[in-house]
């Protein structure tokens, strides 16, 4: 009776975690989904190379970094997302989304620029998985026009286009036709807004050098002139109606003083960053010795930053939101290749072999991180997973085929003892987990709701490390105890023991033995790295699964007393 009480109150145990690991599921789910409505502070980093092989486009994938996103990627990593075939023109990217702009081509009797767009999600062991396996097709751009920018934003992608006349166009009326559009995406499609100057004021020259950018909700126009002196930001934030579109933004303007800047280039690019407690504007324009310089525009002046000389003119840069920093990628050919085989770098191309990354603090101009890219591995975590299952599967059949018992034999066991049934293994086995369970609960700081949670491997809260270290300590602990008194802790709750089975030299006949470390060790490690073996326990005619036939021993309990009454 106490044995089958302390089953019962085990099981209950069990159930209740598992139920709570659903609940707070859940919970986090729509915790998640709620926080996607506001403004998401862990943005992704995306870039594009050219693959020379084939002439596609390879989509560089950053993820959120650790410094501000637990579990997240450490400085340095970029990841290899699904490619696109043909060359892009421009890329924009909010949150884990990104939105890729192909150079021109012909559609039907017009010029038109498909637009295709992609979402990174959290998979299993720090790994990423971009669903569905390639981009998406969006609503495409017309294509006769310049494209002056693309900006990412909560709302979706903003792009500016400017006709590339000289002097505006003609209407059917004969009323001139101002050369700018300025189109959001909306549910039904692309949809035309107003501009900052649509009043006729302040319109752009052709020499005037403009940047878009992405503002959270909101929308960035930066207007350099040619000859220097001011830059304009206008910005204003995008409201959606109920049509569905967007309604007319109300436009505000700020100046920044450039006078105190060494003299050069207009930024070829303008970011807005956040560390988590302020907001950062910066640009980024190359040097004309060489490098790039890293532009602050703050209280109504542009000051500098930081200066890069390490940072050749080609390459490419991702603002992370979240950690308020700019990553630069760059391309080097390989000095360990043969001098036959070494190729100078193409620009944005992969036969430059080599990768260096430099990520920059927006606010500071730190060197957070300078050196070799980490984890772009060629594989996505879909394929990854498939991989796993399939050498599982292989594993799991060739021990079935290559351990398999002959069946006849039969083990010839002492009076008292039978052999130990699937359900009181299972029941001895979820008790010899919870011990692991709870030290890896200590070890790692997360909740025991959290560790039978799904939300354990993903999201930012994510420790996937959690269950392989509770693996290890109750691997630890029931290898101790097999070997030392030939029960673990579950075990004894169950009544069980393990013995080995050693085969007398003599009389030939097979004996039970205590076992040896090696044999506690090997059953263990087997049983509990690769659980789906003990399935095969349902088919063997011995009761005993891989593990056990692979170090040779048997899981016996006490044998019901026989019924003496009548």
């Amino acid at each position: 009776m106490p044995t089958r009480a302390a089953l019962r109150l085990l099981a209950g145990l069990v159930a209740a975690l598992l139920c709570a690991g659903a609940a707070r599921a859940q919970t986090e789910t729509l915790g998640a989904t709620a926080e996607a409505v506001g403004v998401p502070r862990l943005t992704h980093g995306w870039m594009t190379i050219r693959d020379d092989r084939d002439q596609s486009t390879l989509l560089l994938h950053l993820p959120p970094r650790a410094a501000n996103a637990p579990g997240g990627a450490e400085w340095g990593t970029v990841r290899i997302a699904p490619s696109v075939s043909h060359p892009t023109e421009a890329l924009a990217a909010f949150g884990n989304r990104v939105w890729l702009v192909l150079q021109p081509e012909r559609g039907g009797d017009e010029h038109i620029r498909r637009v295709v767009t992609l979402s990174a999600t959290p998979s299993l062991g720090g790994a990423w998985d971009y669903p569905p396996g390639r981009p998406e097709v969006c609503p495409p751009l017309p294509g006769q026009m310049e494209l002056v920018g693309i900006a990412g934003t909560a709302r979706g992608p903003v792009v500016l286009l400017r006709s590339r006349e000289s002097r505006p166009a003609l209407s059917e009326s004969g009323a001139s036709e101002a050369p700018w559009q300025l189109l959001v995406l909306a549910r039904s499609g692309w949809q035309q807004t107003s501009l900052p100057w649509s009043l006729g004021e302040n319109i752009p020259s052709s020499s005037d050098s403009i940047r878009v950018l992405g503002m959270g909700s909101a929308i960035g126009i930066m207007l350099f002139p040619e000859k220097g002196g001011r830059a304009t930001l206008w910005q204003a934030g995008l409201l959606e109606t109920e049509d569905p579109g967007f309604g007319a933004p109300a436009w505000s303007r700020s100046e920044f003083l450039m006078a105190d800047l060494p003299a050069g280039p207009a930024p070829e690019a303008v970011y807005q960053v956040s560390d988590g407690r302020s907001e950062q504007l910066v640009g980024v324009r190359a040097r004309a010795d060489g490098g790039v310089e890293v532009i602050g525009f703050r209280a109504g002046r542009a000051v500098l930053v930081a200066a890069l000389p390490q940072v050749p003119r080609q390459h490419r840069v991702a603002a992370l939101d979240g950690t308020g920093s700019l990553a630069f990628l760059w391309w080097e050919s390989s000095p360990n290749a043969p001098a036959s085989d070494r190729r100078p770098a193409v620009p944005g191309a992969t036969s430059a072999r080599v990768f260096r990354i430099a990520e920059v603090s927006a606010s500071s101009g730190r060197v957070l991180y300078e050196g070799p890219t980490v984890g772009g591995g060629v594989f996505s975590a879909r394929e990854f997973q498939t991989l796993a299952v399939a050498l599982l599967l292989i594993t799991a059949v060739v021990l079935l085929f290559a351990l398999r018992t002959d069946g006849n034999t039969v083990t010839n066991l002492p009076p008292g003892l039978a052999v130990a049934t699937p359900g009181q293994r299972l029941i001895a086995a979820l008790a010899d987990l919870l011990p692991g369970v709870l030290l890896s609960s200590m070890v790692m700081g997360v909740g025991l709701d959290q560790l039978f949670s799904p939300l354990i491997f993903l999201g930012p809260n994510a420790e996937p490390m959690a269950w392989p270290m509770a693996v290890l300590f109750t691997v630890v602990h029931c290898t101790i105890g097999e070997w030392a008194i030939g029960r673990s802790i579950g075990k004894s709750l169950a009544g069980l023991r393990v013995v080995a089975l050693r085969r007398d030299e003599e009389s030939g006949q097979v004996r039970l033995a205590p076992l040896r470390f090696w044999q506690a060790a090997t059953r263990n490690i087997a049983k509990w790295t690769i659980p789906a073996l003990g399935m095969l326990l349902l088919i063997d005619p011995s009761r005993r699964y891989p593990p056990d036939l692979a170090a040779r021993t048997m899981v016996v309990a006490l044998a019901p007393e026989p019924d003496d009454e009548g």
